[in-house]
């Protein structure tokens, strides 16, 4: 038993350097990418509808006046429509 009680000392001892030497762990560096979508709204004044007043036609004059009153009211739409296409492409990314 005797013979024994150093032999085991001599093995813990043993162990114990071993565990000593061995290298120190490295932290894990995770990187973590979140995407978030937020919604917007595009501004009322690209998406009002064109209003468009009745109007009636009695002669040639009025009729002309109202043809150049319903393109003014088409440009004024194309206008919108161009403005909510950019503000549209400006907000895509």
């Amino acid at each position: 038993m005797k013979q024994l009680r150093p032999g085991l000392t001599i093995v813990c001892l043993a162990l114990l350097s071993a565990c000593s030497s061995t290298q120190g762990l490295e932290p894990a560096v995770k990187t973590i990418v979140q995407t978030k979508y937020e919604f917007v709204l595009m501004p009322n004044d690209f998406i009002k509808p064109c209003s468009v007043s009745s109007h009636v036609v009695g002669d040639n004059a009025s009729h002309s006046q109202y043809t150049a009153y319903l393109e003014s009211v088409i440009d004024t739409c194309n206008e919108q429509l161009l403005r909510a296409r950019s503000w549209n492409n400006a907000n895509r990314d």
